[in-house]
């Protein structure tokens, strides 16, 4: 089903009037890369670590970028010719993309939704060697919005490359805070043309006051996800929405050719909407399945134990083969325990098994839990690696098979982002997976987080864990790893 976005006037309209402002289009940089390990910054064949310091809020907001050859590149906004500001959250969001198409470097969108005026993301170019070029910057049209607190893009054969950015903030018709994602077309680079914007409207519902659409999005391939967490669901208060669409790729303005909205109450879904599940808190997908983290979800009586569900969005608004799970599922390790917020974080990868002497992909859901005990150590955090089909579900924590040591409020496990795998055949390669520990205290600096990376997600493979902190001096709440970059 195609449908069309009756709104490209109007939009046109709001951008004369509210002004968007964007830096200069980039320039073309000289240098190229192999393009042979995605992530890769330094083209050395490893995929390198992208993390943001955009906390505490008397900060100025930086990204790292942690080559494996041994070097690391940190920017802010002033670093590349912007103004920074304290509390602009610069790297609040981030992806990884080859947005120009003019090589195989990767480059970075990077948003910053406290920057002033109501928020701001940067587009800054790969070279082999970190990143450097003209960077391009699009400023929030309006006060509020938080402009940036997701971006994302997507590449598709004919339209080649788009751009979205997410506002969660954004009042719609006079209904504050209802939030919206705006999608640029990119050309060599650069946000060109009339944007989109995509309000609850678009989707066929009626935008509310403190819906926040924009506030969480996951791309795979041609395919974008939203969770809307604080979304109502008739008398049930946050409980939560996911909303998957498409784009039509063909020339002119941008539209959309399908849209799912599923939530608990969606038909066959195996739970029901209640306040505060918080459904969609996290998001991810493969294009077949998405997953969905429901953090909120009470178990019996414990309070925010934590759910997952999978299901597979359908044309026509449809959803199919749904599944959840809790700690207290068969084969999932763990116990329902309040406030575990297990879903609080969730990763769908992928690792290569053989069949039939033929390679063949299976999927991998892993989830956070920044909420389980480790014992009688509070809020330690876990992450839970299930692969069906492959083998049985297994746990993680600092202290058994994650390095370091169990720590009250270490909360590991609440945010993965994208690595590259490495390692191939049976039970090898696929994703690999960086997790977020940001109550970690390194040395007696409190809350200043780790990452934990893994270059594949089964323990069959040659690959280890390994810890990156803050680079330099360790800052009192910075909570290093909050946020993770997705590709």
């Amino acid at each position: 089903m195609n449908v069309r976005r009756p709104s490209c006037a109007v939009v046109s309209v709001i951008l004369i009037a509210a002004g968007f402002l964007l830096s200069p289009p980039t320039t073309a940089y000289a240098a190229t890369c192999s393009g042979a390990t995605y992530q890769d910054f330094d083209d050395d064949g490893h995929a390198d670590i992208v993390v943001a310091r955009t906390l505490p809020a008397t900060q100025v907001g930086v990204v790292d970028i942690v080559m494996s050859g041994g070097t690391t590149q940190t920017i802010s906004a002033a670093s590349i010719g912007y103004a920074s500001s304290v509390n602009d959250q610069f790297g609040a969001d981030i992806t990884v993309s080859n947005m120009d198409g003019l090589d195989e470097c990767p480059d970075l969108a990077i948003g910053a939704p406290g920057t002033p005026g109501g928020g701001a993301i940067y587009l800054v170019r790969g070279n082999a060697h970190g990143v450097g070029g003209t960077p391009a910057r699009i400023l929030s049209p309006s006060a509020g919005e938080r402009f940036g607190t997701t971006v994302g893009a997507l590449d598709l054969s004919w339209t080649g490359m788009k751009l979205l950015v997410g506002a969660p903030g954004l009042s719609v018709g006079g209904v504050a805070e209802a939030g919206g994602v705006w999608v640029w077309q990119l050309t060599n680079g650069a946000p060109t043309g009339v944007p989109a914007l995509y309000t609850y409207s678009t989707f066929g519902a009626a935008p509310a006051v403190a819906d926040h659409l924009g506030a969480v999005m996951s791309i795979s391939d041609y395919q974008v996800t939203l969770g809307v967490p604080d979304r109502n669901i008739g008398a049930a208060k946050d409980a939560g929405e996911v909303i998957t669409f498409e784009f039509t790729d063909e020339t002119g303005p941008i539209t959309l050719r399908d849209w799912t909205r599923a939530n608990q109450n969606s038909p066959k879904a195996p739970d029901k909407a209640e306040t505060g599940d918080h459904f969609g808190a996290s998001v991810d997908a493969d294009g077949a399945y998405v997953l969905v983290g429901v953090p909120g979800e009470d178990v019996g009586t414990r309070k925010d134990t934590g759910m997952v569900m999978r299901y597979a969005p359908l044309t026509n608004h449809k959803t199919s083969s749904w599944k959840s799970w809790t700690q207290n599922s068969s084969g999932v390790p763990g116990t329902n325990e309040k406030g575990d917020q297990w879903g609080a974080a969730v990763h769908l990868g992928w690792v290569e098994v053989e069949i039939d002497d033929d390679p063949y992909p299976m999927p991998v859901y892993v989830v956070g839990a920044p909420g389980e005990d480790v014992g009688k150590v509070k809020d330690a955090g876990a992450i839970t690696i299930m692969a069906p089909g492959v083998k049985p579900a297994f746990a993680l924590n600092q202290g058994s098979g994650l390095p370091g040591k169990a720590e009250n409020g270490d909360r590991v496990g609440s945010a993965f982002g994208d690595f590259q795998g490495e390692y191939h055949g049976p039970y090898h390669g696929g994703d690999g997976l960086l997790v977020g520990a940001p109550g970690e205290d390194v040395g007696s600096v409190v809350d200043a987080g780790v990452v934990i990376s893994a270059r594949g997600l089964l323990p069959k493979g040659t690959y280890a864990w390994k810890s990156t902190s803050n680079v330099g001096a360790p800052v009192a709440g910075t909570r290093y790893g909050w946020t993770l970059p997705r590709t």
